[in-house]
């Protein structure tokens, strides 16, 4: 007697739209506007002891991040990304000797990121520019105001036909760690990247499509 579990048509009827593809995604995001004005506070500072020629590289820089190109530079060159777990913690109660177990609280881990390097290093330096807007790299200084920094971003895992599934959607992020990127005279063939880690408040599943 045959059995529906082993029809491989049933298979194929339970696996909505081909199946999940997980290098079928698109994450994007933005970028503080307050980064700008740490670097042209830097460009003031560089001008200050180099002269004109280093304030205006500097100044350079800010444009790079103001014109939006990493907001937009992200969705492409985000190589890799994760939906990551969020875990309900346990709590405990005893009595007369039983452990009962209930739900407690719920933490979120960090969203890791794996980002191409352009070749004018616009996306490292408006995740820099990012970081040092929340705590100065020169002065141990940053904002009062959290919504001066803390910025939304989402990732949509896409069908086949490049429709998003679903957006999930993270609350109150900022760059946790930057991470380093690796210089060698031996790296042939393979375009430079980095690491980046977002910490956020929590993230929320926004829709759902077929």
């Amino acid at each position: 007697m045959a059995y529906s579990q082993f029809s491989i048509d049933a298979f194929r009827a339970n696996l909505i739209n081909g199946g999940a593809r997980d290098n079928l995604y698109l994450v994007t995001g933005s970028f503080p506007s307050g980064g700008t004005r740490a670097i042209n506070a830097a460009a003031g500072v560089a001008g200050a002891i180099f002269g004109t020629a280093a304030a205006g590289a500097v100044s350079a820089v800010g444009g790079l991040v103001n014109n939006g190109n990493s907001n937009s530079q992200i969705t492409f060159l985000c190589k890799g990304a994760q939906i990551p777990a969020a875990t309900l913690s346990e709590g405990t109660a005893t009595f007369m000797g039983r452990t009962m177990k209930f739900a407690a609280d719920r933490t979120f881990a960090d969203w890791p990121l794996k980002v191409y390097n352009d070749g004018s290093y616009n996306l490292r330096k408006s995740f820099e520019s990012w970081s040092n807007l929340i705590n100065s790299y020169q002065s141990n200084v940053g904002p009062n105001n959290f919504n001066s920094y803390l910025m939304d971003w989402a990732v949509q895992p896409l069908t086949r036909e490049g429709n998003a599934i679903c957006t999930y959607k993270f609350i109150g992020c900022y760059p946790k760690e930057i991470a380093a990127v690796e210089l060698s005279f031996e790296s042939k063939g393979q375009i430079s990247e980095f690491g980046v880690t977002l910490s956020y408040q929590y993230y929320q599943l926004v829709g759902t499509t077929t």
